[in-house]
């Protein structure tokens, strides 16, 4: 289902360190994704992650270019644990509903990402007990208890590529 509300996942600040990791890299064959994508590993090029992330290496700075693979490039930011990202927050089992929000009761607690129809990745309330790659570590401003509001994550050590 689609959720129009929702923006990109984006880096907020880096924890610890004075800068944000950006690279070029090669971009696999055919990929679509949107900005604020979860880049993984695939034969020597970075793609698009699949339900579920493991290993992921970055977080897409611009759309996929769509041509053959090594044709392109992609500028992604290096995950690192200390990275610190502001995502959308909403629900997978009932999209802008009332329940997709989060609490500052779940500050600290672990979340999935989950993929809209129309390809936004965002942080899944319907994540919280399996599945998790990321730990709620705060709230802009006025978003605690948003609907479809926005939070900042960092990505689980066992969820980041070396």
């Amino acid at each position: 289902m689609a959720n129009a509300n929702l923006r990109p996942m984006q880096v907020s600040f880096q924890e610890g360190n004075n800068a944000t990791p950006q690279k070029w890299e090669p971009e696999g064959a055919n990929q679509t994704f949107l900005m604020g994508a979860p880049l993984v590993w695939s034969s020597g090029t970075l793609v698009e992650s699949g339900a579920n992330p493991t290993a992921v290496f970055g977080v897409s700075n611009g759309p996929g270019h769509n041509v053959a693979a090594s044709a392109a490039q992609v500028l992604a930011t290096k995950v690192f644990t200390e990275t610190v990202y502001e995502i959308s927050v909403d629900k997978a089992s009932l999209q802008g509903g009332a329940s997709a929000l989060l609490a500052l009761s779940n500050l600290g607690a672990t979340i999935g990402l989950t993929k809209d129809s129309l390809g936004v990745w965002y942080a899944d309330v319907d994540k919280m007990a399996a599945n998790q790659c990321m730990t709620i570590y705060g709230f802009p401003d006025g978003q605690a208890g948003a609907v479809n509001g926005r939070v900042y994550v960092k990505f689980l050590a066992a969820n980041v590529a070396n």
